[in-house]
């Protein structure tokens, strides 16, 4: 069964829908007027969204940095990110584009949220908790569910994060079943405050060995292996990601590591996708660009990742974000600091997923088979680097 069918056919749960409660006439929430003696009620403007519209004029002022009509966030963006009005015509759109990524906030379409939610109090089946991490959209503690004594992560998820993020991640997680996808558990809501549940890694992100040690060849082949895994899997349910990167990789005790964060989760099965979304260092140029993409995209990413593994920075990282997503699009594909470094093998490897045009990239299981995946490690290296990082580096 495919895995939209799945969750069109879950049966809700217990949680319960708020009731939308009208305003009181004349307040202003409800305005009132006389139409043929009866007194109707008139909403204020809903769902109302202002459009930007730009252009380019290379005869104008460099203080406008060459466009007309441009608000006066895009000019402090363009500014800082070293664009003075020497680009092109054509180089509008893709700057409009990775402008609206950085600065402008998406009104989401409201799923039900309610249907995923356990009737529970976390905070008696998880009792104390234990912080390991903060991020931008949650904080992440250590806990353990006291009915099984299952040591799991809880992600406490702060008010302003997106509900079709949590949906997306929510509903994905909770129909994937994959050795190589982090294990979803439970949602609870706690005094305004949404709890996610998961399986414990006790090797976190993966970013945080990044850090630490310099990747070798055959383990770098190792953890492609690993996420290229969780991409077939994925990808044969018409899933695309949309996030790859060693952030949003964690690493088991046991060596394994499982591909997590699936807030910009989305499926393919009726069109391809055109929305911008994602980490703008690993983004690939078709979704900078705004065009159709696919799960392509997800293939563009794991390479810019096998590349950050490699020289432990993604490409660009040093420059500002809007150039950054600019020169992916103008310059040609990325690849590591130093080729002469590594093997023809691997730089093979990072070819094939680093293709400008989407369908000249390897998919999935494309790359599982590529000579370079047969030089991975065993997974014993994953087990001692989580053990060193343990006895080194405790929170």
């Amino acid at each position: 069964m495919g895995l939209l069918k799945k969750l069109l056919t879950r049966k809700p749960s217990f949680g319960k829908k708020d009731k939308a409660e009208s305003g009181s006439p004349g307040s202003a929430e409800a305005q009132s007027s006389q139409i043929l003696g009866e007194e109707i009620p008139i909403s204020p403007p809903s769902n109302f969204q202002r459009d930007v519209h730009i252009s380019f004029d290379p005869e104008r002022s460099s203080s406008d940095h060459g466009y007309v009509g441009i608000p006066e966030e895009w000019k402090q963006l363009l500014e800082s990110s070293g664009f003075h009005g020497e680009q092109t015509p054509q180089d509008t759109e893709i700057l409009r584009r990775g402008i609206e990524l950085l600065t402008v906030n998406r009104s989401k379409k409201k799923g039900k949220l309610a249907d995923y939610l356990i009737e529970a109090d976390p905070t008696i089946l998880f009792g104390s908790l234990e912080r390991l991490d903060e991020g931008a959209c949650a904080t992440v503690y250590k806990g353990v569910y006291l009915p099984t004594r299952q040591v799991c992560a809880i992600k406490i998820v702060k008010a302003n994060t997106s509900e079709t993020s949590l949906l997306n991640e929510i509903g994905t997680l909770s129909a994937c079943k994959h050795e190589n996808i982090v294990e979803y558990m439970g949602a609870y809501l706690h005094e305004g405050q949404l709890w996610l549940a998961m399986e414990y890694l006790e090797g976190g992100k993966l970013t945080d060995l990044v850090y630490k040690i310099a990747f070798k060849e055959h383990q770098i082949a190792y953890i492609m292996r690993e996420i290229l895994s969780s991409l077939v899997y994925i990808h044969s349910e018409n899933l695309v990601h949309r996030d790859i990167k060693s952030d949003n990789c964690l690493v088991a005790a046991d060596g394994r590591v499982k591909l997590a964060d699936f807030g910009f989760c989305v499926d393919t099965i009726q069109r391809k996708r055109t929305t911008i979304i994602g980490t703008p260092f690993w983004m690939a140029p078709e979704v900078i660009k705004g065009q159709d993409y696919d799960s392509a995209a997800d293939i563009w990413s794991l390479g810019v990742m096998a590349i950050e593994l490699a020289d432990g920075d993604p490409p660009l990282i040093t420059i500002p974000p809007l150039r950054a997503l600019y020169e992916i699009v103008k310059l040609p594909p990325p690849s590591v600091k130093d080729p002469t470094k590594w093997s023809d093998t691997f730089l093979s490897f990072l070819s094939c997923c680093l293709k400008k045009e989407p369908t000249d990239r390897m998919t999935a299981n494309q790359l599982l088979n590529h000579e370079f995946i047969t030089m991975a490690c065993s997974s014993e290296f994953m087990e001692t680097l989580v053990e060193w990082k343990a006895e080194n580096f405790a929170n």
